[in-house]
């Protein structure tokens, strides 16, 4: 598209009404330096003043009715417009019918039976999962600590008595 297209496309939005500032410049600017956009902007303008100058003309009574029978109500116009409409009944229908049942579907208010019982039992089985996981984790961490504090022990020279009383135990050098 040239540049004269567009600026064409302006004047004639300029003639229906009022446009932005941008707009009518950019017109105003090509239509001054192009001789060609000038001419088509000055008869566009004569065109649409001739018609504006003319008497407004009043449609006959019948003459409407006779624009209706040749149009809208004449058989080939029915006919033409039958088959669309059996098309956009038949698709109706065939809407209706699939969006039928989600209207008389019983409305779920929380998780059916079944899936309660699963989610039981689910739960159940990561529990004891769990469960054994922390068993395991805590008869390693008694085996780590058991071990660490035996070695500390060993490096403590602490002798118990077991004929002396715990309160009156002392450590003997």
């Amino acid at each position: 598209m040239n540049p004269c297209d567009r600026i064409r496309r302006g004047i004639q939005e300029r003639l229906d009404g009022p446009v932005d500032a941008d707009l009518a410049r950019i017109v105003d600017e090509h239509v001054r330096a192009c001789a060609a956009c000038r001419a088509y902007d000055e008869g566009l303008r004569d065109a649409v003043g001739a018609l504006r100058d003319l008497p407004p003309v009043s449609l006959p009574a019948d003459a409407l009715e006779a624009v209706w029978d040749r149009t809208i109500r004449s058989p080939r116009s029915a006919a033409r417009f039958r088959p669309r409409l059996a098309y956009a009944w038949a698709a109706a229908a065939v809407l209706t019918a699939a969006l039928l049942p989600a209207l008389f579907r019983p409305v779920r208010t929380g998780p059916s039976a079944p899936e309660l019982a699963r989610a039981r039992d689910d739960a159940r089985y990561v529990l004891a999962l769990t469960a054994r996981t922390l068993r395991r984790t805590e008869q390693a961490g008694d085996r780590v600590v058991s071990a660490e504090v035996a070695r500390a022990f060993r490096k403590i020279p602490i002798r118990w008595s077991r004929d002396v009383p715990p309160d009156s135990r002392r450590q003997r050098s």
